[in-house]
């Protein structure tokens, strides 16, 4: 079910330019332009806020706000419009605000080069099963996700997993082989994950970029990011080198870590950093 059918209309437009928009409360300022006496307004189970409407001239224009709560401008408009109430279950509609926007993606950004390798499909899987066993059924965070080959493998184990990468000509192409599905697929940006997601059980990171001194902060702010965010991680990195700067994120979170070479693949994935409560 996509938004518009959750909220019983044709068609909308979000007023939040990208997903990575959604947290911030200026968005607000932005939905209220565009108010009228005719709006629409989702709740989640819990009786929560997750979405308001207003039908103008352009047709429906949203908003969401299952990360971020809104103005008390925005709930006065409402309180003075009318409006009709739609109850969803929040994931429901998150996994809709997620395929509205990787659909975008995909309508508007070129998808990069095809980089993926086939025959690193089944040295991924093993690498998978081997550190996290059995994940079937189990939601999975699939960090600087690329073009997608942690969310196919482990779509094939039966889990599910939650990809983001601010890579956009990446995600692209994992939309366009369908190694990624629109709503399992964010474009963030990983220095701010906490913005847009909860606690994980488990998260993974393929090879993740190139560390070196002039991105080395922003590496290790998003590895501290999964980090927080995941009970256990598996992340990959091409140089022992890299490992350092996993091992410093997991030591100053409290975390055991084990670091192993990888002989799966020659090139990719060649440095192992597991890492779970101490």
């Amino acid at each position: 079910m996509n938004a518009a059918e959750i909220c019983d209309i044709d068609s909308v437009i979000f007023i939040e330019p990208l997903y990575a928009d959604l947290p911030y409360a200026e968005m607000d300022n932005l939905l209220l332009q565009e108010a009228s006496d005719t709006a629409k307004i989702v709740i989640d189970e819990h009786d929560d806020l997750l979405a308001v409407a207003f039908q103008t001239d352009k047709g429906w224009v949203a908003s969401s706000f299952h990360l971020r709560n809104p103005s008390m401008e925005l709930i006065s408009q409402l309180e003075e419009a009318e409006a009709e109430i739609y109850q969803e279950d929040r994931e429901t509609w998150e996994t809709a605000v997620r395929a509205y926007y990787a659909e975008s993606m995909m309508d508007t950004i070129s998808p990069g080069m095809e980089e993926m390798n086939p025959e690193r499909v089944p040295l991924v899987r093993d690498l998978i099963t081997t550190y996290l066993g059995d994940i079937k059924g189990e939601q999975i965070l699939d960090c600087c996700c690329g073009s997608g080959i942690g969310s196919l493998v482990m779509r094939e184990l039966g889990a599910i997993p939650l990809a983001f990468d601010n890579d956009p000509e990446l995600i692209s192409r994992g939309l366009c082989s369908a190694r990624i599905l629109p709503e399992q697929v964010v474009w963030i940006d990983g220095t701010e994950l906490s913005l847009y997601t909860g606690r994980y059980s488990t998260a993974i990171g393929l090879m993740l970029g190139e560390v070196n001194t002039l991105n080395r902060h922003i590496w290790q702010t998003i590895i501290d990011e999964i980090i927080a965010l995941s009970d256990r991680c598996l992340l990959t990195v091409g140089t022992k080198n890299e490992t350092e700067i996993v091992i410093e994120s997991a030591q100053a979170a409290g975390k055991k870590i084990i670091v192993d070479e990888n002989t799966r693949d020659p090139i990719y994935d060649r440095w192992v950093c597991f890492i779970t409560d101490a």
